[in-house]
């Protein structure tokens, strides 16, 4: 009788090698594609919710805030490379490319009421709530 060794762990990493494979591909599309990821914190207190996207490197120019008939808010740029100025690049690490958050508000928000401020690469925005009694709407009977 012949003794046959079995290691059940070469397929798990044969699935590893292809998931890794997959992955690598994504991350390179995602790269070739030029996205820029932005990262955003989100807080309220009593009346306001304020909304903070980290924008360093990125000109106030280059972003555009919009609200569509949704009620998405939409937060579209650029960060643009840096000129080279003559000098041969060996190695990029700064993340570059266009940019699109997008967030759905709440009903209790004013849309109209949005403010947005742009300081040391910071994209501050307050958006003011509405009074419980705008949200509430009686319906009378005829």
């Amino acid at each position: 009788m012949t003794y046959v060794r079995i290691n059940p762990y070469r397929e798990f990493a044969s699935m590893a090698r292809r998931f890794q494979n997959a992955a690598g591909d994504l991350v390179n599309e995602y790269k070739e594609n030029n996205n820029y990821r932005v990262t955003a914190d989100i807080s309220e207190d009593d009346k306001m919710v304020y909304i903070s996207l980290d924008l360093p490197g990125v000109n106030k120019e280059d972003v555009s805030i919009s609200v569509d008939n949704e009620r998405n808010l939409h937060i579209k740029g650029e960060k643009k490379l840096a000129e080279m100025d003559g000098r041969t690049l060996i190695k990029r690490e700064i993340n570059h490319g266009k940019f699109h958050r997008s967030f759905i508000l709440a009903n209790d928000l004013d849309e109209t009421s949005i403010k947005a401020k742009f300081e040391n690469g910071v994209l501050m925005l307050t958006i003011q709530k509405r009074a419980k009694e705008e949200l509430e709407k009686q319906i009378f009977i005829n």
